[in-house]
C-alpha cells in the first residue's frame, strides 16, 4: 500500500478542491491560479488569492461530514446494534497482518449484525515516521472455513516486477499481491472468494480460516461500504 505523508495529502486535497471551484493551487506559493495562469507559469503575485486555513478547515469539515454520512449507513439500519469487541477478539485482531503494521491504532463505531457473523467497525490506524492517521473502514466476516492464512494488498508495477524477482512463488489476482502462510485444502471454496476479491480496489484483506478481514486503505467513504458490501453478499 502507498502511503501519503499528511503534506502530500493536504495538497492533494486542495488540488480536488480547486479543481471543483475552477482553479488550481500553485504547490509552493498557496496562490490561486487559473489553468492559463497556471500553464503558463505567470501571474502578479499582488493579484491572486491565497490558499489560506479557512479553505483548508472547510476541506476537513466536508470531509467528516461525509465520513458520518458513510457510517450512518449502520447505525440507522435496525439490523445492527452497537457492540465492542471484547479481549479475544481483540487479541485475534492484534495479530492480524492487516493491523499490526501500524504504530498503534484503535476503533470507534463498532456494529454489528445479530448472529455477529458480520462486525463493521472504523480503525483509527497510524504509522509515526510518515507522519499518517486515518480513519478506515473495517469488516470481520464469517465465511465457510476454508482452513488456510492469506493476506492481500495493492501493489502498483514496479512493486509487482519486484516481487516477481524476489519471490519463487509469487501469486497475483490482477492488482493484489497474495501472501500465503498456511495453503487452504478448500481450493475451489478459496479461489472463488480471492476472483471477487480481485474485483475491487483500495482494499486490503486478510483470510484466517474461517475470518475474512477487509480494510479500506482511504478515509472513510460511503463508495468503499458499497463495495465491501457487495463482495460479502457475494462471498457468504
Amino acid at each position: 500500500m502507498t502511503l501519503q505523508t499528511k503534506e502530500e495529502k493536504e495538497y492533494n486535497e486542495r488540488i480536488k478542491n480547486s479543481l471543483e471551484e475552477q482553479y488550481i493551487i500553485d504547490p509552493e506559493t498557496g496562490a490561486k491560479l487559473t489553468l492559463e495562469q497556471a500553464e503558463s507559469g505567470i501571474w502578479d503575485e499582488n493579484q491572486v488569492e491565497y490558499f489560506s486555513e479557512t479553505d483548508y478547515s472547510k476541506i476537513l469539515i466536508e470531509e467528516e461530514k461525509n465520513a458520518e454520512l458513510a457510517i450512518d449507513f449502520y447505525r440507522k439500519n435496525k439490523n445492527y446494534k452497537k457492540t465492542e469487541f471484547d479481549d479475544s477478539e481483540i487479541e485475534i485482531l492484534v495479530n492480524t497482518l492487516t493491523l499490526s503494521k501500524y504504530d498503534e491504532w484503535d476503533y470507534s463505531n463498532c456494529l454489528a449484525n445479530e448472529n455477529r457473523t458480520k462486525i463493521f467497525f472504523v480503525p483509527s490506524v497510524r504509522i509515526a515516521k510518515l507522519n499518517y492517521r486515518e480513519s478506515q473502514i473495517m469488516y470481520w466476516v464469517k465465511i465457510q472455513n476454508i482452513y488456510g492464512h492469506y493476506h492481500l494488498y495493492e501493489v502498483n508495477k514496479a512493486e509487482k516486477i519486484l516481487i516477481n524477482s524476489t519471490e519463487k512463488e509469487s501469486v497475483f489476482y490482477n492488482s493484489y499481491y497474495c501472501e500465503t502462510f498456511k495453503k487452504s485444502h478448500n481450493v475451489t471454496n478459496l479461489k472463488f472468494i480471492l476472483n471477487k476479491i480481485s474485483e475491487l480496489r483500495g482494499f486490503e484483506f486478510e483470510i484466517i480460516n474461517d475470518n475474512l478481514f477487509i480494510k479500506s486503505t482511504r478515509l472513510v467513504c460511503k463508495l468503499d461500504i458499497d463495495n465491501a458490501e457487495e463482495l460479502i453478499n457475494n462471498v457468504c
